[in-house]
């Protein structure tokens, strides 16, 4: 399983005065529950952020490409100490769905009615997502049990085709760097075949700056947790 499509950088439109300022608030709101979320020592090496907190992780870029900020939230699939999958939504953002094909099954309405169906309709019943809500936004992450070193995998990275180009990816992996104040080590993710012409592979390489799994000694590897072949074609990031 892979993280995700490839993005690449766009330029970036003029944000209103009074947009941005929106946004600032909402930020700074953001960063308090992140912190006081950090603070707490019980919280280290786990996963089961509050969407309070959570929310820091989305990338402001996405932010200003959503027509009102004050809609985006967080809302959690799975939330545990290992494991966490949110999605990211735009409420009453009126959903843009299309007919779909096998080309473009990275589309978040295919993904979500299909691959997490089950959850989604728990979510659904639940009353913490309505047929209204856009989704913009899909993550899932996992903390590796193998591992000496803490650290994390992202099991899925799935946006949406209009928001590539326009450096929400890169955005959200800036923020992930966060998930070090939480005692985690590193970060790793399943990317495509480099040899496959189209992939994401160059992204995690060359734009985030990650190294590659194939680079690390096999004893470091299983120090790591990282062994197994699904990783062979994998980037990391060490943060320390």
């Amino acid at each position: 399983m892979v993280e995700g499509e490839l993005p690449s950088q766009g330029a970036e439109e003029e944000i209103a005065p009074e947009k941005g300022q929106i946004i600032r608030d909402i930020r700074a709101g953001d960063v308090v529950q992140w912190r006081e979320h950090v603070a707490d020592e019980g919280n280290q090496s786990k996963l089961n952020i509050p969407p309070e907190a959570l929310r820091l992780l989305v990338p402001e870029r996405l932010f200003e490409l959503v027509t009102d900020p004050r809609q985006v939230e967080v809302v959690p699939l799975v939330s545990g100490e290992r494991a966490t999958s949110f999605l990211v939504v735009e409420k009453d953002g009126e959903p843009d769905r299309t007919e779909f094909s096998h080309e473009d099954r990275v589309v978040l309405d295919h993904f979500l009615t299909h691959d997490m169906r089950g959850i989604v309709e728990h979510v659904q019943a639940e009353g913490d997502l309505s047929t209204a809500d856009r989704l913009v936004l899909l993550v899932e992450m996992k903390v590796l049990p193998l591992s000496h070193r803490k650290g994390i995998q992202v099991l899925n990275y799935r946006d949406r085709p209009s928001q590539r180009g326009k450096g929400v990816a890169t955005g959200f992996y800036t923020e992930l760097d966060r998930i070090k104040e939480l005692g985690f080590a590193f970060v790793v993710g399943s990317n495509d075949n480099p040899e496959e012409a189209g992939g994401n592979y160059s992204f995690y390489k060359d734009k985030l700056g990650r190294g590659l799994v194939s680079d690390i000694s096999r004893r470091e590897r299983e120090e790591l947790g990282i062994h197994n072949m699904e990783f062979d074609s994998a980037t990391i990031k060490f943060f320390n």
